[in-house]
């Protein structure tokens, strides 16, 4: 294989790590948490035609306002230009390949970027060879996770459930018709707590060789180039891989907020290896759970879908693409 990557999933579900992981092969560049491609781009991709150059001016906005970097916007115009037909893989790898590797082809990219699980079979026919990582993790300790970072309205975080569910549906339905060879998940939590030979069953599905700096954090760089630091919600690791993020829901939730996710993904949790707390829950916890929900329409709204279609959904309860949400907080 040597097609681009794909890695996805939920939010505050290891896929960070796991990039930074990958991005520390000498055969692989995975920029830093930066392009988002489909999640900015292609509702805005039709006639492409018409709408590349307003594609790549927003792209040339964003950058420089997030993350105060010029991308090469002359000559990836002159690419597109030169090539014939204009396509939305043409544009995204030429995207890719002029911002982040300096125009050059000698190079496996790939890209992390969450809740696109439904963009994967796209992904997968755009680029011939082209692999998909999507990675899973406990969604009790994803909504612990997010609670403990997150600006957005008191109780909106508990949309983490529903983002969950739709992950872990995808996965469970979409996901197990796609060939092996070219779709893999991850569980975080096998991940942490035995890298070196996560990793290297990784490698075999990417078909590179193991490389020891995929499991040294030293090696891990961040959006300026500098040593990565972990992106723990609790703050308890600076750096490295640990098994600690594992099972913190245990002490991190409280009793109604287990109850409201074990309602609603306990299947799931069954069916990727997770077992249930097996807590007896009463009247009082139901109280709380229906208080917190009374007081957040988003969640409501959330409910009403999972009741009338039995899906998750697949967004951020507060749009990244909106720029006013640009400086308060990273939505990646």
């Amino acid at each position: 294989m040597k097609g681009p990557i794909l890695i996805t999933g939920a939010y505050r579900s290891g896929s960070t790590l796991l990039a930074q992981m990958l991005n520390a092969h000498p055969q692989l560049v995975i920029p830093y948490d930066k392009a988002h491609f489909f999640r900015f781009y292609l509702d805005e991709a039709c006639p492409l035609e018409d709408n590349y150059k307003r594609i790549l001016d927003e792209a040339k906005e964003r950058f420089k306002i997030r993350f105060d970097i010029e991308i090469p916007y002359d000559r990836i115009v002159s690419k597109i230009e030169q090539g014939g037909n204009i396509s939305l893989g043409r544009l995204y790898e030429t995207f890719m390949l002029e911002t982040f590797h300096d125009g050059s082809s000698n190079v496996r990219w790939g890209e992390k970027t969450l809740l696109q699980c439904s963009n994967i079979p796209l992904f997968l026919q755009m680029f011939e060879e082209s692999q998909a990582i999507h990675i899973i993790r406990d969604p009790r300790d994803v909504l612990a996770s997010k609670r403990e970072m997150t600006w957005e309205k008191p109780y909106n975080y508990l949309g983490a459930v529903f983002v969950c569910l739709y992950s872990m549906n995808w996965a469970k339905t979409k996901g197990s018709v796609i060939s092996g060879t070219r779709y893999k998940i991850v569980i975080y939590e096998e991940l942490i707590k035995e890298p070196e030979k996560k990793i290297r069953e990784i490698c075999k599905f990417l078909k590179i060789p193991f490389n020891e700096n995929l499991i040294e954090p030293k090696s891990f760089k961040d959006g300026k180039g500098d040593q990565w630091k972990s992106n723990t919600a609790f703050g308890d690791i600076k750096e490295g891989i640990s098994s600690r993020p594992s099972e913190r829901w245990k002490k991190a939730l409280e009793k109604w907020e287990i109850l409201f996710t074990e309602s609603i993904l306990g299947h799931l949790l069954d069916t990727f290896g997770y077992k249930l707390s097996n807590m007896e829950f009463n009247s009082t916890d139901l109280a709380c759970v229906w208080e917190r929900i009374r007081e957040t329409p988003i969640i409501q709204g959330y409910l009403q879908h999972w009741f009338s279609t039995g899906e998750g959904i697949e967004c951020h309860s507060s749009d990244p693409r909106n720029k006013d949400n640009w400086s308060k907080h990273k939505l990646v």
